[in-house]
């Protein structure tokens, strides 16, 4: 039954979404007990390998309505007939007890056909399956039904309520901040905030979509007061990371990392399936900022049509009006670690003994 359940492919829309390109596979109970079975495996035009990640590499979101272990790899996957360089052709999920791959893919018009000539899929051809439309990502039950909607991977970038934010006149729970107030940035100075927005979500809509349930970082995980006090964040959110691991990975002195890509291997930090309600605030700048929230450097909020599509229209047109550049503003000058460099990275953050 293990199958490929959602695919958010290079496109216009994944480049505006605000959220990063992912593949997403979807177990049952009795194939995650040996998810070290399962592959998926990212190939080019000609057939040769990509990467390859293990799904016992990956830890999973247990779906309350469904039971299914689902395992979400961020990896780039072209548009129809992209071709960029790096950037896989086709996707294939295979079973190590069976012969021949669960699924092979390759997405619209262009690319059609490819024959592995190494890897877990080597001697198989790709199915070609239609692009998404506009706005939507490719998705599939597990009775192979394609059902496209929007992004289902996770909500967009916000930090939920009860934190605290680091101002000109101290610590300010985030529910308190008005526009205006001059917040700390590390590589900016005080900044203005020019713009608040939040969205409460229940046990309902985390029952709906799971991904969406919020992260929790426990006092002290990633250091001493790191953060100060228990804090919540949405499961896309980037926090930023320093030291010699990052150097070495990254040849960066600070990166930033999901938030989501700690759970598992960082001490304290889960996605909080107790949690039976959050409001999820936005706070936005003149540019992507990293602020601090509980002590702990955090991105504010970058307008990306998918983080916009959480709104009303009367709060988008409320935005677009304050900011008529909305989504041309820079981001942070930081690069985010991919999932498997984040777990080599994961030791660094723990706490010592």
């Amino acid at each position: 039954m293990a199958f490929i359940s959602e695919i958010h492919y290079q496109n216009s829309y994944a480049s505006s979404s605000g959220v990063s390109e992912f593949v997403e596979v979807s177990l049952t109970a009795d194939e995650a007990a040996r998810a070290a079975d399962f592959d998926l495996t990212t190939y080019n035009l000609d057939g040769t390998v990509i990467d390859t990640f293990n799904l016992a590499s990956i830890t999973p979101v247990i779906d309350p309505v469904t039971g299914l272990y689902v395992y979400s790899f961020d990896t780039v996957t072209t548009d129809p007939n992209g071709g960029g360089a790096g950037n896989a052709e086709a996707i294939a999920l295979t079973d190590s007890t069976l012969t021949e791959p669960i699924s092979f893919f390759d997405i619209g018009g262009g690319t059609t056909a490819i024959t592995a000539t190494e890897g877990l899929a080597d001697g198989a051809t790709s199915v070609n399956i239609p692009a998404s439309a506009s706005g939507t990502s490719i998705q599939f039950d597990n009775e192979g039904n394609r059902l496209d909607g929007t992004l289902t991977v996770g909500s967009a970038v916000c930090i939920g309520n009860g934190a605290e934010i680091e101002t000109a006149r101290g610590p300010v729970l985030i529910e308190d901040l008005c526009v205006d107030d001059l917040v700390v940035t590390r590589d900016n100075g005080l900044q203005p905030l020019r713009w608040k927005y939040s969205r409460s979500l229940n046990q309902s809509d985390f029952a709906t979509n799971p991904a969406i349930t919020p992260i929790c970082i426990k006092s002290g995980a990633l250091g001493k007061d790191l953060p100060r006090t228990d804090l919540h964040v949405s499961p896309q959110h980037q926090l930023l990371i320093e030291g010699q691991a990052v150097d070495l990975i990254t040849d960066s002195a600070a990166c930033l990392v999901k938030a989501k890509h700690l759970c598992g291997y960082v001490e304290n930090v889960f996605q909080d399936r107790a949690c039976t309600g959050i409001e999820y605030f936005h706070l936005l700048f003149d540019r992507h900022e990293i602020i601090f929230a509980n002590s702990i450097p955090t991105e504010s909020f970058f307008p990306g049509d998918q983080a916009l599509e959480a709104m009303d229209n009367g709060q988008i047109e409320e935005l677009e009006a304050l900011f008529p550049g909305l989504g041309q503003a820079p981001q942070a000058d930081y690069i985010t670690l991919k999932q498997w460099e984040a777990t080599v990275v994961a030791e660094m953050l723990r706490p010592p003994t």
